[in-house]
């Protein structure tokens, strides 16, 4: 994890409790240079710049994006210079980026092929699965 805007205590708090689907039921205790959840390790940096992290010597294989300002894939690619084998954004994010929302479309996720997806962002987490409700049960139309 790498985070300029707070600490482990802060990172830590986020994972349990950020989210629209509900508090994290894991065991999640901050430490000065890792996160433990459920007694594994997670690494926590605090680079503003993301190619000054050592992805390839801490054995990173994802990266989670959540800056919002890493979106071209040109701006992306300081993670794959280090061998890191999936990004994940947290904002949407245009091609090659799929945009995923859990509960939704998460099922046509390509582990071969998917290299770097997008969780998309809060409002359409929040706005697709009443969208595929309504859709799915009233149908909808465009114009």
């Amino acid at each position: 994890m790498n985070e300029i805007a707070g600490d482990s205590h802060v990172m830590a708090h986020l994972l349990e409790f950020y989210s629209g689907h509900g508090c994290w039921d894991r065991d999640i205790c901050p430490e000065e240079k890792t996160i433990l959840i459920d007694g594994k390790r997670v690494s926590y940096t605090c680079e503003a710049n993301p190619a000054d992290v050592n992805w390839t010597g801490m054995g990173i294989d994802l990266v989670i994006e959540c800056t919002g300002a890493f979106k071209t894939e040109s701006t992306r690619q300081c993670y794959f210079d280090q061998d890191v084998k999936k990004v994940l954004a947290f904002a949407p994010v245009p091609d090659p980026a799929i945009n995923f929302v859990y509960d939704s479309n998460h099922q046509e996720y390509d582990a071969e092929q998917d290299n770097i997806v997008t969780a998309a962002s809060c409002t359409t987490n929040c706005m697709t699965p009443v969208v595929k409700l309504m859709h799915e049960h009233i149908g909808m139309q465009h114009e």
